[in-house]
C-alpha cells in the first residue's frame, strides 16, 4: 500500500476524535511530502524516518521540543497502526526517541497582569459598546483557570452554576466528576448581564449565543480575536491558567494550588514550582539563622558599627 494511502487509512478512523484527526494528519502530512505519497510503506526503513526527523529537527527548525515530540507521537502511532493491519510486516518507527522535555510551564506562557488589565479594559468598553459575553468569559477563565473546554462545557443550571455564592460545577479532563471553582463577583455580574441579555433556543450552554455546545477550537478562536483585536498580541485561554498556577504556587501550598486547579499534586508541582537557582538561593536565604535575630532569642556575635 502506498504512504498517503496508509495515512489516510490511518486518520479517518470513526473511532478516531476530529481534532486527533486534524493533528495527525498536519503531522503526517509533512512526512507523507518528504518521503513521497506514492512511496510503498514495505519499503521504508528505520534509516528513511531517521532521514526524516533530522530534516525536521535542522531544516524545518522545530524549536519546541513539545512540537517535535508530536511528531514522533504521530509517526509512531501510524507505523504500529500499519503493522496492526498487516499492512507492514515490521514497525521501522520503533527507532525513533523523544526528545527529553522539561514539564515545567514557563511564566513566558502565563498572560502578565498588565495585559490582562488592558483586556479586561477592552472587553468592559469597547468601542462598540460592552458585550457582557466577552467580559464573562475573559473573567470566569482568569478567575478559576480552567481549560476552554471547561469552559465551553459551563450549564446554566443550579446545580451547575451559582451566581449568588459564585461558584460553579464544571466538566474537567480526565476527571469522571464534577470539579467545582469560585469566580470573584465582577465576574458574577458580567455573566448575570450575559445571561439575562442573550436568546438561548437551542440549550443552556453558557457561552454560546444560542446555548448550543460550541466547540473547544471556536471558544478559543473567539477568546483569541478578543486578545488580537484588544491589541496584547497572541494569547490563547489557556494563558490564564498557566497565570494562575504561577501565581497559586508561589502563594499557596502545592496542595491548594492543586485543587484550584483540579490537577494532582504531583502535576501542578512539576507545571508551576519554582525550581531555578534564584528561587533556590532566596528561599535558603529566607530560612537562615540570621532572622532569628529579629526574634531577640539570640545576640549577635558581631555588631555592625
Amino acid at each position: 500500500m502506498k504512504l498517503a494511502d496508509a495515512i489516510d487509512l490511518f486518520v479517518n478512523r470513526p473511532e478516531i476524535a476530529p481534532a486527533t484527526q486534524r493533528t495527525y494528519m498536519y503531522d503526517l502530512r509533512a512526512l507523507r511530502d518528504y518521503l513521497g505519497p506514492a512511496r510503498l510503506v514495505t519499503d521504508i526503513i528505520p534509516a528513511d524516518l531517521l532521514r526524516y526527523i533530522r530534516h525536521l529537527d535542522q531544516s524545518v527548525g522545530i524549536k519546541s521540543a513539545f512540537t517535535y515530540n508530536k511528531h514522533i507521537t504521530s509517526i509512531k502511532a501510524l507505523f504500529k497502526f500499519c503493522l496492526n493491519v498487516q499492512i507492514a510486516p515490521t514497525n521501522p518507527a520503533t527507532i525513533l526517541k523523544k526528545k527529553r522535555v522539561s514539564e515545567r510551564v514557563p511564566k513566558s506562557k502565563a498572560m502578565p497582569d498588565r495585559k490582562l488589565s488592558k483586556l479586561l479594559e477592552y472587553v468592559k468598553e469597547t468601542p462598540r459598546d460592552w458585550n457582557p459575553r466577552e467580559e464573562a468569559l475573559v473573567r470566569f477563565i482568569a478567575d478559576t483557570g480552567v481549560r476552554i473546554g471547561s469552559a465551553a462545557s459551563l450549564i446554566d443550571n443550579p446545580e451547575r452554576l451559582n451566581l449568588k455564592e459564585r461558584w460553579a460545577a464544571v466538566e474537567m479532563k480526565n476527571m469522571d466528576e464534577l470539579h467545582i471553582v469560585h469566580f470573584g463577583r465582577e465576574c458574577s455580574h458580567a455573566l448575570s448581564a450575559w445571561l439575562l441579555r442573550r436568546n438561548a433556543t437551542e440549550g443552556n450552554y453558557v457561552f454560546s449565543t444560542d446555548g448550543h455546545r460550541m466547540t473547544n477550537d471556536s471558544l478559543g478562536q473567539y477568546f483569541t480575536r478578543l486578545a488580537h483585536r484588544a491589541g496584547i498580541g497572541k494569547w490563547g485561554p489557556h494563558s490564564l491558567r498557566h497565570r494562575l498556577g504561577h501565581k497559586a504556587a508561589t502563594t499557596y501550598p502545592a496542595s491548594i494550588g492543586a485543587k484550584m486547579l483540579g490537577d494532582t499534586i504531583e502535576i501542578f508541582l512539576k507545571h508551576y514550582a519554582p525550581q531555578d537557582d534564584e528561587a533556590v538561593h532566596k528561599a535558603m536565604m529566607e530560612m537562615t539563622t540570621d532572622h532569628l535575630l529579629d526574634t531577640g532569642l539570640i545576640v549577635p556575635i558581631f555588631k555592625e558599627s
